[in-house]
């Protein structure tokens, strides 16, 4: 074996024992910025590239990345169409979308993805981003399959209930811990902000599941998952259809 091989042989040894990353996005100069952020950490590697959703998708299948970066408004194929068909191909593929925009129409894309498994899944605004380290943190959640909701976009979706009353079946401590689980915060951290002990998260997450409706055939999933998928499913979902922009 010349070194040249050898040298390829051990740089694909390296990268399989990393977390393989894929970045989409219609403007290069964003996909430079997301690698160096993300290559700051040495269990990253970013495997590829991609400026449209097509590529993406072929991108994906070529390389078989662990986790898919993507904007949700690429050219000729929508992130959200790009990630359906990737995960078609992979259904084990995290996928972390990323937008300019937080209206209406952008949650009703992105909870398409949620409802067909809301596990290894993160949702970021773009101007959420100043600190590099969010997007770092959700990587690493969706990796360990977890869900992740921009703290904004949860916001946008406990205001703009048409019905309130899922809402209004929680009390005041409920609503707080179930934002933040939505938002991919961690047990100890909701109680260290909530001045509660850890241990009480998980009885609120319990009955917040079991105030809100049950979503079938999600019995795999943890109680701390069914009752982030119930969250926002029923805030995306008739009869409690969001509001439309004014």
């Amino acid at each position: 074996m010349t070194y040249a091989a050898f040298s390829g042989v051990l740089k694909r040894l390296n990268e399989d024992s990393k977390t393989r990353i894929l970045i989409a996005d219609g403007h290069p100069f964003v996909c430079i910025h997301y690698k160096r952020v993300l290559e700051t950490q040495a269990r990253f590697v970013v495997v590829g590239i991609a400026n449209d959703g097509q590529d993406a998708v072929k991108k994906a299948s070529e390389l078989a990345p662990d986790v898919v970066i993507s904007d949700v408004f690429l050219p000729k194929l929508d992130g959200v169409g790009a990630a359906l068909q990737i995960l078609e191909q992979r259904p084990e593929t995290a996928i972390v979308m990323i937008s300019n925009a937080n209206d209406m129409y952008t949650l009703r894309l992105i909870t398409q993805l949620i409802k067909k498994e809301p596990k290894r899944k993160a949702f970021l605004l773009k101007h959420s981003l100043a600190d590099i380290g969010d997007l770092i943190r959700a990587v690493a959640a969706v990796v360990n399959e977890q869900m992740v909701l921009d703290p904004n976009i949860v916001k946008k979706l406990t205001s703009h209930y048409v019905n309130r009353s899922l809402l209004d079946r929680l009390t005041n401590i409920e609503r707080q811990v179930v934002m933040q689980l939505t938002a991919g915060v961690e047990d100890w951290a909701i109680a260290e902000s909530l001045d509660i002990d850890p241990s009480e998260v998980a009885g609120y997450t319990n009955s917040i599941y079991a105030k809100l409706p049950k979503i079938s055939g999600r019995g795999h999933l943890s109680p701390r998952d069914q009752a982030v998928l119930a969250f926002v499913h029923h805030s995306t979902s008739t009869p409690y259809e969001l509001a439309d922009e004014a």
